[in-house]
Order: C-alpha cells, then sequence, then structure tokens
C-alpha cells in the first residue's frame, strides 16, 4: 500500500474521531445550555420568588398582629392589604414560571411543572383562607378588652398551613437546584470522559499510522540499499521487487539503472575485446599486406612473360589466383579500414558518380543483374569513405544472390537528405539476426570477415546519418544528411 494512502486512511480516521468529537461536545454543550437555562431562568427566579413570598406573608402576618394590638388601625389594614395581594401576586408569579420555555421546549418537565402547580394552587387556597380568617377577624373589631378572650387557633392554623406549603415549595426547589448541579457534574464528567477516550483513539491511530510509514519506509530504503551495495560489487542482475508504494518508481530507476550499468559493462568488454582483436588484426592485415602485394606482382610478371605460351586451362588457373588476391586484399582493406581512426575528407561530390565508381571496383558476375535508378543530387562527403560504403553493400548485395540473382541501386533526395537503397533477391536476413549484422566480426556467411557492414555502420554514423536492414526483399537503407558546411559539421 503507499504511503500517501496510509497517509489518507489515517487523516481520515482522524477527521471522523474529531468529527465525533465534535459532535458530542456539542451534544454535552447542549445539555449543558439546558441545566444552565434551568438554573438561571427556573431554579434561581422560583427560589427567589418564594424568599418574597415568604416575606411578604411575613409582613402580612405582622400587620395582623399589630392591628390586632392596637385595634382598628386603618393604616395598618392597607399594609396588611398591600402584602397579601403582593403575597398573591408572586404565587401566580411562581405558577407562571414553571411556563417558561427555551427553544419551544419547556425548562421544567412534566412532574416538577405539576408540582409547582400544585403548591401554588394550595398556597392561593391557604393564603385566601388566611385572608378570610383575618377579614372575619377585623370585622368583630376586637379591642383591647376583649383580645384576651378571642381565639386565634384558626388564624394560626391557617398561617402554620401556609408556611408549610411555603417550606415544602422551598425544599422542592432546592432539591431541583442541587440536581442541577449534580447534572452539571455528571455531563462535565461523562465529557471529560469522551474526550479523553477520544484523544486515546486519536494517539493509538497516529502511532499505528505512523509505525507503517515507518516500517514501510525502513524496509524500502535496506532493500535499495542492500541492492545498490551489490550492484556496486558487480552483480547488475539483481532487482528489486515492488513495494506498490513510492518507492517503486525508486526501485524502477535502480533497476533501469542496474539494466544500463549491465548493458554498458557488456558493451566496455565487447570493445575491450574488439579493440584487442583490432589490433591483432591490424599487424596481421598489415603483415598480410607486402607479402601479397609480392604476390599479386610476382603473378603479373609470370602472367607476362608465358603470356605467349598460355593455353586456355592456364589463364582460367591464372583468373582463381588473380580472385583469389583480390578477395584476401579486400578483407585485409575491410580490416584496415574497420581499424583506422581517420577524420573525414569532406568535399562536395554527386551521389550517381560515386555509385557508378564504386560498381566499377567490383567484380559482378554474369548470371547477375544490377539495375540501376540514380539521382543527380549532390551531397557533402567523404568520398573515399562513402565510396567504400556502397562498395561494401554491393558486394554484400552479390554474395547474397549467390552469385545469380537481381539487385537494384537507387538514390533519392531533396534539400535536406539522400537516401541510397541497395535490394537483393537473395533470402534476406532472419529477424533474430537483424539487430546483430551490423556488429563487429558477426556475420551468416562461411567467408568473409564480419567487419564490412560494421564498416558502413560506422561510416554512416560518422556523416551523422543512418542505416537500417529490411526483408522481403532484402534491402538496406541509408539516409545521410546534406551537410552545408563541411568544416563545421565535421568538427560538430
Amino acid at each position: 500500500m503507499k504511503i500517501k494512502v496510509k497517509l489518507a486512511i489515517g487523516l481520515t480516521m482522524l477527521l471522523l474521531v474529531f468529527g465525533v468529537n465534535f459532535l458530542m461536545d456539542k451534544h454535552y454543550n447542549e445539555k449543558m445550555e439546558t441545566v444552565a437555562n434551568y438554573h438561571h431562568f427556573m431554579s434561581i427566579p422560583a427560589l427567589t420568588i418564594l424568599e418574597k413570598i415568604d416575606t411578604n406573608f411575613m409582613k402580612m402576618n405582622a400587620k395582623f398582629y399589630e392591628d390586632i394590638a392596637k385595634g382598628n388601625d386603618v393604616e395598618i389594614k392597607e399594609e396588611f392589604f398591600r402584602n397579601f395581594e403582593n403575597t398573591k401576586n408572586l404565587i401566580q408569579e411562581y405558577d407562571d414560571l414553571r411556563l417558561v420555555k427555551n427553544n419551544d421546549k419547556y425548562l421544567a418537565d412534566q412532574m416538577m411543572r405539576e408540582q409547582m402547580h400544585a403548591y401554588a394552587s394550595d398556597m392561593q387556597i391557604s393564603l385566601q383562607n388566611y385572608h378570610d380568617v383575618s377579614i372575619g377577624i377585623f370585622s368583630n373589631e376586637i379591642n383591647q378588652s376583649t383580645l384576651f378572650g378571642f381565639n386565634f387557633d384558626e388564624i394560626v392554623e391557617e398561617e402554620k398551613h401556609f408556611l408549610e406549603l411555603l417550606s415544602m415549595a422551598k425544599q422542592m426547589e432546592s432539591q431541583g437546584q442541587n440536581i442541577n448541579q449534580a447534572q452539571i457534574n455528571s455531563i462535565v464528567e461523562e465529557s471529560n470522559y469522551s474526550q479523553n477516550f477520544l484523544l486515546i483513539i486519536s494517539v493509538g491511530i497516529s502511532l499505528v499510522i505512523s509505525i507503517l510509514i515507518i516500517n514501510s519506509v525502513n524496509s524500502s530504503i535496506k532493500n535499495i540499499s542492500k541492492v545498490t551495495q551489490e550492484i556496486s560489487s558487480g552483480k547488475y542482475d539483481i532487482k528489486l521487487d515492488k513495494t506498490n508504494d513510492e518507492f517503486d518508481e525508486i526501485s524502477n530507476s535502480i533497476n533501469q539503472l542496474s539494466n544500463e550499468i549491465m548493458v554498458k559493462t557488456d558493451e566496455v568488454k565487447k570493445q575491450e575485446r574488439l579493440s584487442a582483436i583490432g589490433e591483432l588484426s591490424a599487424r596481421l592485415a598489415h603483415d598480410l599486406r607486402n607479402p601479397l602485394s609480392a604476390i599479386k606482382l610476382s603473378m603479373d610478371i609470370i602472367k607476362h612473360e608465358a603470356y605467349p605460351k598460355m593455353n586456355e586451362n592456364i589463364e582460367e588457373k591464372f583468373r582463381v589466383i588473380d580472385r583469389a588476391i583480390h578477395r584476401i586484399s579486400h578483407q585485409v582493406e575491410n580490416v584496415l579500414e574497420h581499424v583506422r581512426e581517420k577524420e573525414l575528407q569532406l568535399s562536395s561530390c554527386n551521389i550517381s558518380d560515386i555509385v557508378k565508381d564504386s560498381f566499377a571496383s567490383i567484380a559482378v558476375p554474369k548470371n547477375v543483374k544490377i539495375k540501376f535508378e540514380l539521382s543527380n543530387n549532390n551531397l557533402v562527403c567523404d568520398r573515399a569513405k562513402i565510396e567504400t560504403l556502397i562498395t561494401n553493400l554491393l558486394v554484400n548485395a552479390v554474395q547474397a544472390v549467390s552469385n545469380n540473382g537481381e539487385i537494384s541501386v537507387k538514390t533519392k533526395g531533396d534539400s535536406k537528405s539522400i537516401i541510397i537503397e541497395v535490394q537483393d533477391s537473395g533470402l534476406g536476413v532472419d529477424s533474430e539476426f537483424q539487430e546483430m549484422i551490423f556488429e563487429p566480426l558477426f556475420t551468416t556467411k562461411q567467408r568473409g570477415t564480419g567487419l564490412g557492414l560494421a564498416s558502413c555502420k560506422r561510416i554512416v554514423e560518422q556523416h551523422k546519418g543512418t542505416i537500417e536492414c529490411k526483408s522481403n526483399p532484402s534491402t538496406f537503407v541509408v539516409k545521410l544528411p546534406i551537410l552545408k558546411n563541411p568544416l563545421v559539421e565535421s568538427r560538430s
């Protein structure tokens, strides 16, 4: 699995954890808000109202006894009735408090609302009874002389009953406040627990993803280090396995580099062998060249002296010797031409003239027909090397048709390049050998040095051209650029 995929999975899981944490925080905040709203809009106001009810009732009760003591005091009675009305209104305010809402929801639950209404109703009744009894007493106009003979049990009973109801309401609201605080503590504790739990999960996910990534990176680095050490020790055939992560690109690059090093190493070894063979071949060719010239010169002298007495059989023997000397000379020249490192001697030449001169330099059997389609294009080249190129291709074609077949030579060109095609009616080159025929010393013939086509490729590359072999029919295609400035092009 790729590192970025692991990171994406880890980040996705962390985002999910954070999302859950956000939703839980929102849930706990809503619960806290509900409890806080109940505390602020219900619990505190309810206790405050009940305290006011208690205060006003006690004032009213005090005015009652003050009036009884002083006897029919108008101001005291007015104060008594004002306190009565205030207490009555506060009880109604307490009863209305149960209907307070937040976001269209009652702050108090159904049971709490019913209890508040029940206490409010009972206090209203008790307060009214207390009022009625007080009015009855006031109407009897009790005076100081009759005060000690009056029965106050009924008013005391109503006073006691009202205060009991008020105490029960206070107790209920105090319990609600305690429950409210307990709920807050529970919500805080639950919120802390959930946050700690989610924090542990987040850290765990981070650690797991980190360990997976570190293990993946360490494993890949160890494999790469091991393979590079093997490559540095000369083992180029070792390969890195796919890891299906970002290190695959590095692995592919190292594998490709290993392949290239192996190919280059083989090429260097091959070039070293060829260089050694080339040096040896050059020495042998040079050593053969002088004796071969002496043999040819001696044969010419013998042929000249024996000419008057020669018959047809002897002439044929001389022709066989001449062909053998020519073939050996050609092979010696091929070896020397391949080994020599000469700079191009560039000049402007006509391609048609070069082809004709090349054709004139080879021996063509009677049963081989050569057809020419030559253009009249000029190009800047080393004439001697291009002539050697075409000569080698013609000799190769003559050998391919086994001295009995057809050969076609075509040239065509434009303002940028000239194309030379040499086609023969031979069997052609097998596809498995087409990549190898331009290599030095490679040949599929029983005779030959294997340097002819290698020399052709070398000459073409020196002229910055291309050469390729095609089959069905067998055709060698040479493409040479038309150089405009011989000095600049040859140096570049």
